[in-house]
């Protein structure tokens, strides 16, 4: 999937003298979360303004002229080959004008903060685009002096993308996203998710390896997810042993569900709990997550 996230003002400026143009509490928060884990690319200038690589994730910058190296973070001579480098991982532009303009034709998933603010001053200024060509998601209004409103704009030859941000926006109001710091879904299918969560102070016990509880809770929203989580109909219960290994903070947790059997009554959910470098740190053998369903099913 290729991403592009962008916090504009109402009159589409997006940079002032090198700078953004605005500091609001709150506001570059979606940026953490939905690249932390995955590949963010962008220009020589917007990485210099920034002064390091993001932690956390790996990061592409596309330059002619100078060479960034480093733990997480490479150098791309084109727009093309920063997109080679990354992969099947999910790509995220972050700027600058040049980049955007190029990766407009490209993208599948715009991430538009509206910003509610008029910069007179403004320099830099987000590319036109045919908004004809994508379905547009308007998410909630949030900010206190100055607000600001999400809104997702999804290419409408992916309507399975579509989908998997309307989950999105579902389940960050439901309970199992919310006792989860920063937890989020990556893809969804047919009885199928997958999704993660940087791990932080909080998930951390006194040993110095995971609490069991985030584990499961993790697991447990990602079968809600992959069985689009029926309340009326579902009673959910995990049973399983795991083994938790010790993961550093600041790495990112992947719980990967799937159906491995839909009985009359009962269905069964694999669910695989690993890393960002694919080592697995819950080996979980679940019976199952049991689902009780009507006995009409």
């Amino acid at each position: 999937m290729i991403g592009l996230i962008v916090a504009r003002s109402k009159n589409n400026v997006i940079g002032r003298g090198g700078q953004i143009p605005w500091k609001i509490k709150g506001e570059q928060k979606q940026f953490k979360d939905l690249t932390t884990g995955n590949v963010v690319i962008m220009g020589r200038r917007s990485y210099e303004e920034i002064g390091h690589p993001l932690p956390n994730r790996m990061n592409i910058v596309v330059s002619n002229t100078k060479s960034f190296t480093g733990e997480n973070l490479v150098t791309a001579g084109s727009l093309q080959e920063a997109l080679a480098l990354a992969g099947e991982r999910d790509v995220f532009i972050s700027g600058g004008y040049g980049l955007f303009r190029e990766a407009l034709p490209l993208v599948d998933v715009m991430y538009v903060t509206e910003v509610d603010l008029t910069v007179e001053d403004g320099d830099v200024f987000f590319p036109e685009f045919p908004a004809e060509e994508f379905d547009l998601m308007t998410g909630e209004t949030e900010g206190k002096e100055v607000t600001y409103t999400r809104t997702t704009y999804v290419r409408k030859t992916r309507p399975e993308l579509k989908k998997l941000e309307e989950a999105r926006a579902w389940f960050s109001k439901d309970r199992y996203a919310t006792k989860l710091s920063g937890a989020r879904i990556d893809r969804i299918g047919e009885n199928y998710a997958k999704c993660s969560m940087p791990l932080c102070a909080d998930h951390k016990n006194a040993y110095g390896g995971i609490m069991g509880g985030s584990i499961y809770t993790l697991a447990d929203f990602a079968f809600a997810v992959a069985s689009n989580f029926d309340r009326e109909n579902l009673t959910v219960s995990l049973v399983g042993q795991a083994t938790f290994l010790s993961m550093s903070k600041g790495s990112v947790l992947y719980a990967e569900a799937k159906l491995i059997k839909d009985g009359r009554t009962n269905c069964f959910y694999d669910v695989r709990i690993y890393d960002n470098l694919g080592k697995d740190i819950a080996v979980v053998s679940f019976t199952g997550a049991h689902v009780n369903r009507p006995m009409s099913k």
